[in-house]
């Protein structure tokens, strides 16, 4: 099934840039448009933006970074204002896609949104670095859409604390006991949608071997959206696929690298092993039906997808990945990060979203250092909790 792509659903759409349509909107606070952003500039910006009737929750979604200044600060604050109504606060880290539904305004008709954009962190970049731009630099932004989303049922909130697995011998029972299902059949549930290989070895970890196309895959968020919102159509174009080498222990291995949306992973294959020319063929036809499995799954609306990235930290920062998964099924999302929430509990935000908290999370530098034990207490509250909500039926 492709995914819902009804026009009808935009309500606007606003594109930043020197190519952009920005300029037409923009009131306030902005600074000249370069290749594909515009800055705003000082403590806050505004828009005025048309948006066409419709039907349902109008909802802003908006791809922003912030200014990475001064040293040693990496947040931005950002308040979204509509009309005169605060919607949201988020703290932005990199480059990030935000959604906050507008639900004081009316469904069934069009009108003007007064979009003002409250960054009180902006600064000089000449006061940090050596550059002469003295622009007090808030937020970069890329675009912004208005969309008429389905009204989602009211839901109130709900915690669960994390499962007390006291031994590897125990886990087994306690873990059927929670959710119905052995340790290997919850975890095939779940699906990762990429960032790096942790969750993918926390299956293995379970004796889990599930193929799935982003399981092992490096890929950034805005990527992994564009992805969702395509199906990830072309992922499998031989001229969208490279092939670069890395040592892996003293061993020449490929790594696979498909340039369509920024998505690379290790093959563990040696070069010496394979011809390039047939390795390239390989991964063609491997891409292929790790995507119709993929789109498959999708379509099922049977798995919870899992984000742990540092730009997918809040609801806002999580909502357009949700509402892409919906596109094609009753899918749920649950995200997972390194906070001071009980390590291994959930909370239940909507009745398709869940938010796990763990101690930390796989690094870079120790790649195989991984909270097993959490991972899995986190997967039995978000599954039994979307059960008990009447999510995931075979």
């Amino acid at each position: 099934m492709p995914p819902d792509t009804d026009p009808g659903r935009r309500a606007a759409t606003v594109t930043f840039g020197q190519s952009g349509n920005a300029r037409a909107f923009q009131r306030d606070g902005w600074a000249a448009a370069e290749a594909g952003f515009t800055w705003s500039i000082g403590p806050a910006s505004s828009l005025s933006v048309p948006y066409r009737a419709g039907e349902g929750t109008l909802t802003l979604e908006m791809r922003v970074s912030p200014m990475r200044a001064p040293p040693g600060i990496t947040r931005q604050s950002l308040t979204i204002v509509v009309n005169g109504t605060e919607y949201g606060t988020d703290s932005l880290g990199e480059d990030s896609v935000l959604a906050f539904p507008l639900t004081g305004i009316p469904s069934g008709q069009g009108g003007r949104a007064e979009i003002e954009l409250r960054h009180p962190g902006a600064t000089a970049p000449a006061d940090h670095y050596a550059t002469d731009d003295r622009r007090c630099l808030g937020v970069c932004v890329r675009s912004l859409t208005l969309l008429w989303l389905p009204r989602r049922a009211a839901f109130t909130p709900r915690h669960r604390p994390r499962l007390v697995v006291p031994g590897p011998e125990f886990q087994h029972d306690i873990v059927r006991g929670c959710t119905g299902l052995p340790p290997p059949e919850l975890m095939r549930r779940f699906l990762s949608l990429g960032h790096n290989c942790e969750f993918g070895l926390v299956q293995r970890h379970i004796e889990v071997e599930q193929p799935s196309l982003l399981r092992f895959a490096g890929i950034h968020p805005h990527d992994i959206l564009a992805g969702l919102e395509l199906g990830f159509a072309g992922i499998d174009d031989p001229a969208q696929i490279r092939l670069l080498e890395e040592d892996n222990k003293g061993q020449l291995q490929y790594l696979v690298r498909c340039e369509k949306y920024g998505m690379q992973f290790h093959s563990f294959i040696p070069v010496a092993s394979k011809p390039a020319a047939a390795m390239h063929a390989q991964m063609v036809q491997h891409l292929r039906f790790l995507r119709r499995l993929f789109e498959s799954s999708l379509g099922e609306g049977r798995s919870m997808f899992v984000l742990h990235h540092i730009a997918c930290a809040s609801i806002a920062q999580v909502r357009p990945f949700l509402r892409a998964l919906r596109q094609w099924g009753p899918n749920a999302l649950l995200f997972v990060t390194a906070d001071d929430g009980e390590v291994g509990s959930v909370d239940q935000m909507e009745a398709d979203l869940f938010h796990g908290h763990i101690d930390y999370l796989m690094s870079q530098e120790v790649p195989d250092v991984i909270n097993t034990p959490a991972w899995l207490s986190i997967c039995c509250n978000a599954y039994r909790m979307w059960r008990e909500t009447g999510g995931g039926v075979d």
